[in-house]
């Protein structure tokens, strides 16, 4: 055994036995603190039935002083409810509050509904009505589904003699669910049971499920909550399966109908604070027994350890490669010493030898590092056909391969003659731009090598040569040396290539005819791909006009449709025919009709996007390729206005004036022809009928130019009935769901067709949105209803405010506003006019919309929010909207009877409207039965064909004097 080892033994003995003594006492605290985390759990649970028990108290003496208002007593229900109503805005616990008349009838609510109820089936009304004292019964509310505590007391005269039971309704969620968040434990659950295990409330409840109402009589917890085993807790699975720490409390039965309460806390949350006290304790011990044993190790091996710790240091440092490692002073006596005075010496005679083997190998490691990065440009010159490319790879191989510190490369531009950066490693673009710039005048290293057409090298870039116009910024680069390159083609210069090496000298005669070579390669290349350039363009492109040729446009079609997922993408092959071209040559010369060839490729280039998708592909022939074009229609549109902006105009050839026309053919992806060669024979088809039938563009199938003709004739009728004044407005009622009068209209537009008849709107709607036809008739509906709100007003007629849609094209103009502003303007003063907006539309571009709304708010118009619950609106914009109304869309009030989930998302936005201040308006209302429960529900107007369908003016007159003539009924 070692001396080390046999050291760590014995301080190991000695710091480990008292940290063992500690650590027991350590968990013995933790046992306290967890009797002390599961005595804080039983008391909420106490607090908590004491709270609820005062809260039934409370609530018996709130129905004893009620018992005693002279309201209650009044025969008028209505001032009863209202009496009602009032307190139980006061007392938010209760969901409310009622009187019972001695017969068991329902006198009155706190919702002030009206109702005829007969209660004389309910157990708290038989117990109230032969006793003196209140009587409790625990159930769920029908309407709202929530738990209650009902509490009924019974009030009597002076004589005894009951007079009527008060009812309130405690709402136990709502208490539940306080008690569980005012706790400090994180994931507190709280469950509320009646004494035959029903769950009455629960919170959190919907997570995984609701089981609020659930009978779990057999389960675990409520077992242990009917055992009545006060100040115990028990880990057990809750009514979502997730096991918790519980504690129960209970209610008397006389005050509470046997209600047991049950807090439920994860035990990780539960004894978060006693496990973190133990681990801190446990760290800290770990900590100062760690320090003591290092201490104690430190303080017995230091003296012997210490020189040895030199040694190994100074041998670690040679077998790294460090060859001047030493061990040495000061060198202790005796033969420890002598032992590093003799390593030190033999390290001196093998860091000469090595020094002697490096030289030799460094200047072999040069000669194949430059022969490796020829070899690698070389390569890249085979296969590469770019001039920029060529020059990147030369670039990054020079620095990967032959590790300069810096390579660029720039090129002389055809057209300006001035140099270009088209290359650079190791360096930013703004240092080569100012080299390039500073050999203007022939001045610097790049100027002299492109005068006298040879290379220039500076060796020491320090030395303050003065051919370097940017010495500073080369040598923040890390460069010590530096030389150009000039490039030549045909005997030509074309440009520059620079290299930069971290090492001064560098660039000696054996690296320089390595260079020289290597830029002749490079000159070679660039000279090779100007030939090919030049065969391509003759190969691809017509020389005339500059556009791709049949045989280029032919490849470039049939790569895209060879493309992955081309099969989902449509596009469109036109083929342009200029008509009695032949005749312009014969007439004015070859040279005009070229001429105007080129003016009319130049005009075709200003209207397609991408010029690869235009082609000169014979004498008088162009192709136009149209991609991701669905519709038939877009199509048509795009090859109309194609002709307008390129034959529209005459063209100017020379003196003369030359007015031309073309007819196209069209053969669409991937209907007509799935490859490239059927579709040009297709639309060489269509435009052979197109010219034969003198049809100005034509589809190859003639059944897709049918249904074009079709939709733009109908686009016609449109056009002439805003003109014919064909359009009409019929206007649909909305009434107050309580006195149902009309308290507003809606306006709705009708084409009256001499031909089609009455036409409904979205028959026609959606082609005036598609051809922007819906800014006119938008403009025409809100002038015209303007106009017909005045005249009713001058009628005497008292109108309610109009509604009028508005369509997402007409928000999104800019000058929407002022548009309104004109629209209405013939209109009474104030405004009579409202709009009407999607809900989705007004959150496409929440923060514009809402400048524009409050806008329109000053100018006196009221906005609505039209299909509400359908899209996807934010309660924080919804707040900041400048509206006053939100309609609900009429698919939840349809099916709202039948789906209960739907109830109560009808419940939710009429609650959210409210609290926020709107008025809240059902469409689609076509049945009384629905009428009803919007009315329950506090809705406040409806909409639909149980009041009335929409009608024309006529109607609306009638139906307005009507609602001069009823009576006013109070509510």
């Amino acid at each position: 055994m070692s001396l080390r080892t046999r050291i760590v033994l014995l301080v190991l003995l000695a710091t480990l036995m008292p940290a063992a003594l500690f650590g027991i006492h350590l968990f013995e605290d933790r046992r306290d603190s967890v009797a002390e985390a599961t005595q804080s759990l039983n008391g909420l649970a106490s607090y908590a039935s004491a709270d609820l028990l005062d809260k039934v108290r409370g609530t018996v003496q709130l129905l004893h002083g009620l018992s005693r208002a002279v309201d209650l007593d009044a025969a008028d229900k209505a001032r009863c409810s209202a009496f009602l109503s009032d307190v139980l805005s006061r007392y938010p616990q209760y969901t409310g509050l009622l009187t019972i008349q001695p017969n068991g009838q329902l006198h009155c609510d706190s919702l002030g509904s009206g109702r005829t109820l007969d209660l004389n089936d309910r157990a708290y009304f038989k117990q109230a009505r032969g006793s003196t004292d209140p009587a409790f019964e625990v159930v769920f509310g029908r309407l709202t589904g929530i738990a209650v505590l009902q509490v009924a007391y019974p009030a009597r005269d002076s004589d005894g003699k009951l007079k009527y039971v008060l009812l309130a309704s405690l709402n136990l969620a709502q208490f539940n669910a306080r008690i569980a968040t005012s706790d400090p434990h994180s994931g507190l659950a709280s469950v509320i049971w009646d004494n035959k295990g029903t769950v009455m409330a629960r919170y959190p409840d919907g997570q995984p499920q609701k089981l609020a109402g659930s009978q779990l009589a057999d389960s675990d917890l409520y077992r242990f909550a009917s055992a009545e085993h006060p100040g115990t807790i028990a880990e057990l699975p809750g009514p979502d399966g997730t096991l918790k720490m519980w504690a129960v409390s209970s209610l008397p039965a006389a005050a509470g109908s046997g209600l047991r309460i049950t807090l439920g806390v994860p035990r990780s949350t539960l004894l978060a604070r006693a496990d973190q006290h133990l681990r801190q304790a446990l760290a800290l011990l770990a900590g100062v027994t760690l320090f003591a044993f290092a201490g104690a190790l430190l303080f017995a091996e230091v003296g012997i350890r210490r020189q040895v710790a030199r040694i190994m240091a100074a041998a670690r440092r040679q077998g790294a490669g460090d060859a001047g490692a030493r061990i040495g002073g000061p060198l202790p006596r005796g033969e420890l010493g002598e032992l590093m005075t003799t390593l030190d010496a033999a390290a001196v005679s093998v860091q000469a030898q090595q020094v002697e083997i490096e030289h030799k190998s460094r200047e072999l490691q040069g000669t194949n590092r430059m022969l490796r990065m020829l070899s690698a440009i070389n390569s890249t010159i085979v296969r590469v056909r770019n001039r920029e490319e060529l020059l990147s790879a030369a670039c990054r191989i020079a620095v990967e391969e032959g590790q300069f510190a810096v390579a660029w490369a720039g090129l002389r531009d055809r057209e300006t003659h001035q140099l270009r950066a088209m290359a650079w490693q190791g360096v930013e673009r703004e240092y080569v731009d100012a080299v390039l710039r500073s050999a203007a005048d022939h001045k610097g290293v790049v100027g002299i090598a492109l005068k006298d057409r040879r290379a220039v090298v500076v060796n020491d870039v320090a030395a303050g040569d003065a051919r370097l116009v940017m010495g500073k910024a080369a040598q923040e680069l890390g460069s010590r040396s530096l030389a150009a390159f000039p490039l030549l083609v045909s005997g030509e210069v074309v440009g520059v290539f620079g290299l930069h090496s971290r090492e001064a000298g560098f660039f000696d005669k054996q690296e320089m005819k390595l260079l020289d070579e290597l830029a002749g390669d490079v000159s070679f290349a660039l000279e090779y791909i100007e030939k090919s350039e030049k065969l391509d363009y003759l190969a691809y492109y017509d020389s005339l006009t500059g556009l791709a040729n049949r045989a280029l446009f032919h490849e470039r079609f049939s790569q895209f449709l060879s493309l992955p997922g081309a099969r989902d993408r449509k596009i469109a092959l036109v083929l342009a025919d200029v008509e009695r071209f032949r005749n312009i040559n014969d007439t004015f010369s070859r040279a005009v009709g070229d001429e105007l060839l080129k003016q009319i490729a130049g005009r075709a280039g200003r209207q397609v996007a991408d010029a690869r998708w235009l082609a000169h592909i014979s004498v008088d022939l162009f192709a136009i390729a149209i991609p991701d074009e669905a519709e038939l229609e877009g199509v048509a549109r795009r090859v109309e206005r194609l002709h307008r902006e390129i034959f529209g105009k005459p063209f100017q050839v020379g003196d003369t004036e030359l007015r031309v026309a073309a007819r196209f053919g069209i053969a669409l992806y991937p209907g007509d022809g799935a490859d490239a060669d059927t579709l040009f024979r297709h639309a060489e088809a269509a435009l052979k009928k197109a010219k034969a039938g003198g049809d100005r563009y034509l589809f190859y199938d003639p059944r897709m130019t049918e249904r074009v003709a079709e939709k733009f004739s109908l686009e016609s009728k449109l056009r002439l009935a805003l003109e014919n004044q064909e359009f009409v407005l019929h206007y649909q009622p909305k009434v107050n769901l309580e006195t149902r009068r009309i308290v507003g209209l809606e306006a709705l537009i009708r084409w009256q067709s001499p031909e089609l008849g009455l036409v409904p709107p979205m028959s026609f709607i959606p082609l005036l949105e598609e051809t922007g036809l819906i800014l006119l008739v938008g403009a025409w509906a809100l002038k015209r209803a303007a106009l017909d709100h005045r005249a009713w007003t001058d009628a005497g007629l008292q109108p309610p405010r109009v509604a009028v849609n508005v369509s997402p094209i007409q928000l999104r103009q800019r000058d929407f506003v002022r548009a309104l502003a004109l629209a209405i303007q013939e209109g009474v003063a104030p405004p009579g006019i409202d709009l009407e907006i999607t809900e989705s539309l007004v959150m496409e571009d929440i923060d514009a919309n809402i400048g524009k709304l409050q806008e329109v708010r000053a100018l006196g118009l009221g906005i609505a929010i039209d299909d509400f619950g359908t899209g996807y609106s934010s309660l924080a914009y919804l707040a900041k909207l400048p509206v006053q109304t939100l309609k609900i869309d009429r698919s939840f009030i349809i099916t709202m009877l039948n789906e209960r989930e739907t109830m109560s998302v009808v419940s939710t936005i009429i609650s959210l409207a409210h609290s926020l201040r709107l008025t809240v308006v059902a469409e689609g209302v076509d049945a009384e039965e629905q009428a009803k429960v919007l009315r329950l529900l506090r809705c406040d107007q409806m909409q639909g064909y149980l009041y009335s369908p929409p009608e024309a003016n006529v109607e609306v007159v009638k139906l307005l004097r009507r609602e001069l003539e009823k009576p006013i009924r109070p509510r």
